[in-house]
């Protein structure tokens, strides 16, 4: 049963991701350790979600729509919050800089996700 349903969701990612996780690199020439976006996951099927919550009703100029954005993808994909992800939507990439806790079910999983460019 839960098989049929996880196929059945896994039929709906249109969209495709990378991850990235923030780790130790080691320049090999300087032998010099940083902190580095690593992809460690790529081209992995998914499914963005846009949920644009009511205006705000404030009228100053910082006021504006609200939107959540969620990432569905398959549950044997470790994520840890904080990753980076970039994901391909007919040809648009749009990048997150920040993601949260997964909720994970035995079907899928499900990432809220922070919109913003990456510097």
């Amino acid at each position: 049963m839960i098989t049929t349903v996880k196929a059945a969701i896994e039929s709906l990612y249109e969209d495709r991701c990378t991850i990235y996780e923030l780790m130790s690199v080691q320049d090999p020439e300087t032998k010099i350790t940083r902190q580095g976006w690593i992809a460690i996951v790529t081209g992995q099927p998914c499914r963005l979600s846009f949920q644009t919550l009511a205006a705000v009703q404030d009228v100053s100029p910082g006021a504006g729509i609200v939107q959540t954005i969620k990432l569905f993808l398959s549950p044997e994909i470790v994520t840890m919050p904080g990753s980076r992800i970039e994901a391909v939507r007919g040809g648009a990439t749009y990048r997150y800089t920040s993601s949260g806790l997964p909720a994970v079910y035995p079907t899928h999983q499900e990432i809220i996700l922070q919109a913003g460019g990456w510097a």
